[in-house]
């Protein structure tokens, strides 16, 4: 039922967008015909043409930007990739590292895919569309107000949670009785 409402949300909004086209084109059509209006019906045209002008030389103008992104997309997703397939190894057992338990490996590797995605969003950053407005700017800061504000208890308990990995208090198989006796 609700793939059926949003497809039917769908074809209205194209229905009005295709009605609107009709009309505009229709409006240009007429408007054209008589010499005291042909300027309205240039400037009416001039209304849809220049914004499409100024988005496809826009758009000309970023793709060497663009291709720095893919670029470096391609390299950070080869990089976790990498990343991926040594810690597999670790936690099979299919290679060690002396004083590294294999219980460490997915831990290890979820800080180190974090910290290389940081990586990658830092690098990419200059590089994004709009990067450099101050509406941007001020959204970005926005945004690390609000995670620094917000995410505290997560990051302590995710500290408190790799701390108890890492110093060996438990290990797989343990158990571990919660509660208070009374």
């Amino acid at each position: 039922r609700q793939i059926w409402n949003v497809f039917r949300l769908i074809i209205r909004i194209s229905r009005i967008v295709l009605v609107l086209v009709v009309i505009y084109i229709f409006l240009n059509f007429v408007l054209g015909l008589f010499p005291w209006s042909r300027y309205l019906a240039y400037t009416l045209l001039g209304y849809v043409v220049g914004p499409l002008k100024i988005l496809s030389q826009s758009f000309i103008d970023y793709l060497p930007r663009l291709f720095y992104l893919i670029i470096i997309y391609m390299i950070f997703r080869y990089l976790l990739g990498i990343t991926k397939a040594f810690f597999d190894q670790l936690e099979r057992g299919q290679l060690t590292i002396t004083g590294f338990d294999a219980e460490w490996a997915l831990p290890t590797y979820r800080i180190i895919r974090a910290l290389v995605v940081i990586l990658g969003i830092i690098i990419a950053y200059p590089y994004i569309p709009g990067s450099g407005s101050e509406a941007f700017k001020g959204i970005s800061i926005l945004i690390g107000i609000l995670f620094s504000l917000g995410s505290s208890s997560l990051i302590a308990n995710m500290i408190a949670g790799y701390t108890m990995t890492y110093r060996r208090a438990f290990r797989v198989g343990d158990l571990v009785k919660f509660g208070i006796n009374i």
